[in-house]
């Protein structure tokens, strides 16, 4: 039995035309790197559960679903498991909102006990194809290139070699609608509480 040291979740995006890639800004050795939601294994907790934990809590609770499909996953460096899901934004400002409001309210809250908190330095919403373009190196943002963490591009290549994304950036993964639902933390303990009545986006 492999020893998996972590998992997340590679979140692709169908908005209009375009398939978008959810990427999280996190500072890794002193520099700027994105990556999809993911993490170290909790003790406890199965592989699926641990990603979606860290969907949850690295979107800063603007993501949430109850399950991911095991045959939807990778195995990266023989330790690291990354699921993959599809869904369908309509409204991407919205959507980039949502998040940002909720990073705000938790940065204002200054919760250390969040481990994302600490990590999370934001988000980017990348078109695939761009990424594509630069063999999953880097996406450039106003003329800044930042690099991908190699976790994420060994991630993005396996997808490929899996047929799951195919050559003319179709994804071939179920296609999940999205709705907005209030945020419901009953446990005042948790750092996320803060949270509480802003927006979710909970995928079916």
């Amino acid at each position: 039995m492999q020893n998996i040291t972590g998992s997340g979740v590679m979140v692709f995006i169908k908005h209009k035309e375009d398939t978008l890639v959810l990427l999280l800004q996190n500072i890794r050795k002193r520099q700027l790197v994105l990556m999809e939601p993911g993490g170290n294994q909790e003790v406890g907790l199965s592989s699926m559960s641990n990603a979606l934990k860290e969907l949850y809590e690295e979107t800063f609770a603007g993501l949430s679903k109850s399950d991911l499909d095991e045959e939807h996953k990778v195995l990266v460096n023989y330790q690291y498991l990354c699921y993959a899901v599809y869904i369908k934004i309509d409204d991407l400002n919205f959507f980039q909102e949502v998040m940002g409001m909720n990073q705000k309210i938790l940065q204002m809250a200054n919760s250390r006990s969040l481990h994302s908190f600490n990590e999370c330095k934001g988000f980017n919403i990348a078109n695939l194809k761009d990424l594509m373009n630069v063999d999953f190196q880097y996406y450039e943002k106003d003329n800044n290139k930042i690099p991908l963490h190699i976790r994420t591009q060994a991630s993005l290549k396996e997808f490929q070699a899996k047929k799951i994304i195919q050559k003319d950036l179709s994804i071939q993964l179920p296609l999940f609608q999205c709705s907005l639902d209030k945020i419901r933390i009953k446990n005042p303990k948790s750092p996320l509480h803060v949270l509480n009545n802003q927006y979710t986006y909970v995928i079916h």
